[in-house]
């Protein structure tokens, strides 16, 4: 019998929960493996009136495909966002930005000042894990047809969870640090609010938005590793990008930039949202690992 290390994460009683998140995971990145030609329905034809009203991404050289980024803005006339709903260290931020630079519209969060909500093209919420009276306030402001359920397998989620908690703890930088072992130890053994109370309810998260948008249709399910591979990244972000093109009001860029915009936002750099308004010149030099 196998002794147990003392930073391992022992048996759940949701393990359940954990090999469907996986299993659902591979499957997504079969299909978009295979589907390295996007199908009629994936792409949006040049012919159309939605795309005669696509923006454009700045190219760096005349002619090609490649692409800088730039500082998104508010909308400038009221839209319905999409929620971007995530467990906590599942990637929100991450993809947020992909969001905005594929829309040139800004995101916000649940948690944000209340104003330019209806400007924005979609706001970030972890709930119900958290923030429940921000939920409801939220929805009570807005209602909203569509969401983006991004999911991350719980066995990564739960300890990037755990080091955004650590970062905050020591007033650190978002996503530059991770917690010392012996402090993942203490986080994961906890009686009360240990890795047994993270999984339930990671599993009520899933349930929540599963319940509430899939079965009308309302709801893109995309992954944390799927979106992050070099394989399926792409054409997942693609999928976002049609997804935010059904918005009234939202115009996605040309998916010949797509490739440019995943290498730099999610392949080549990890930026934070503030770094691209701050100088859209200067791409980050360090490695941020953002979830």
């Amino acid at each position: 019998m196998t002794k147990r290390r003392s930073g391992d994460i022992p048996a759940l009683p949701l393990l359940w929960v954990v090999l469907i998140v996986l299993l659902w995971t591979h499957q997504q990145f079969l299909q978009s493996s295979e589907n390295t030609r996007p199908t009629r329905e994936d792409v949006l034809d040049s012919s159309t009136a939605a795309a005669s009203r696509r923006l454009e991404a700045t190219p760096t050289k005349e002619g090609d495909t490649e692409c800088e980024l730039s500082p998104a803005r508010y909308s400038n006339a009221p839209i319905r966002p999409v929620l971007l709903a995530s467990y906590p260290g599942s990637g929100s931020q991450m993809t947020r930005i992909l969001i905005s630079q594929l829309t040139h519209i800004q995101t916000k969060s649940m948690w944000d000042p209340s104003d330019q909500r209806d400007r924005a093209v979609a706001i970030k919420t972890h709930y119900p894990f958290s923030g429940g009276d921000e939920y409801l306030a939220l929805t009570e402001d807005i209602q909203f047809d569509r969401a983006i359920l991004i999911l991350r397998s719980p066995l990564q989620a739960i300890p990037s969870f755990f080091n955004q908690l650590y970062e905050r703890r020591h007033n650190l930088p978002t996503h530059t640090q991770r917690g010392p072992t012996e402090e993942w130890i203490r986080f994961r053994d906890n009686k009360g609010r240990g890795l047994d109370h993270y999984i339930e309810e990671y599993e009520n998260f899933i349930v929540h938005w599963m319940d509430g948008y899939s079965l009308q249709k309302r709801l893109l399910i995309t992954s944390f590793e799927t979106l992050t591979n070099e394989n399926s990244g792409v054409f997942q972000a693609k999928r976002i990008a049609n997804w935010l093109n059904r918005l009234d009001g939202v115009d996605v860029i040309n998916q010949k930039y797509v490739p440019c915009l995943w290498r730099k936002v999610i392949n080549h750099g990890r930026y934070r949202i503030d770094d691209i308004s701050r100088d859209k010149s200067r791409e980050k030099k360090e490695w941020l690992p953002m979830s």
